[in-house]
C-alpha cells in the first residue's frame, strides 16, 4: 500500500511538472508573436527617403536596409528599413524575375527610394513599404507580422 502511495505521489509530481513545463512553453510563443508585431511602427505615417544604399542584410524571416540620407546641413544620416514576411526568401524572387542575383539587386552604393512607416519613437528607421531603384526596378515589401504561407 505504501508503494501504491508513493507511486500516485510520484505521478502526481510528474503530472505537475508536465503542466508547468507545458505553461512555459507557451510564454515564449506568445513573446514571439509579440516580436513580430507591427506596433512599434507608425502604419498612419510614411516617410520617403533618397540616399544610398550602405548594406541590405538579407535575412529570413526579416530582412534589413541600411540606407544614408544627406541631411539639409550636408551630413548624413543613417536610416534601418525592417521588411517583414518572407525577408530573403522574398527578395530572392524579386531579383530572379529582373535576372539579377541578389547581390546585383541590392549592391551597396546605389541611390534608391526607400519609403517606410517610421518608428514611433522618432529614431531614424522603419517598416519598409518598398524601396525603388533609378532604373525602374522596385521591390515592395510585405508588412511586418505578415504570416508566412
Amino acid at each position: 500500500m505504501q508503494s501504491l502511495r508513493s507511486l500516485i505521489t510520484a505521478l502526481r509530481s510528474l503530472a505537475a511538472a508536465a503542466s508547468i513545463a507545458s505553461l512555459a512553453m507557451l510564454v515564449p510563443a506568445g513573446m514571439l508573436q509579440a516580436h513580430h508585431s507591427p506596433a512599434m511602427f507608425d502604419t498612419s505615417k510614411t516617410v520617403t527617403l533618397e540616399g544610398t544604399l550602405k548594406l541590405a542584410e538579407l535575412t529570413t524571416p526579416h530582412a534589413w536596409f541600411w540606407v544614408s540620407v544627406p541631411k539639409d546641413n550636408g551630413e548624413t544620416q543613417l536610416w534601418g528599413g525592417e521588411s517583414g514576411a518572407g525577408g530573403g526568401n522574398v527578395i530572392a524572387a524579386v531579383a530572379r524575375k529582373s535576372n539579377m542575383s541578389v547581390r546585383e539587386f541590392f549592391a551597396p552604393g546605389q541611390t534608391v527610394t526607400m519609403i517606410i512607416h517610421p518608428l514611433r519613437d522618432g529614431r531614424p528607421g522603419g517598416e519598409v513599404v518598398s524601396i525603388r531603384f533609378p532604373d525602374g526596378r522596385a521591390y515592395v515589401a510585405l508588412p511586418v507580422g505578415t504570416p508566412r504561407n
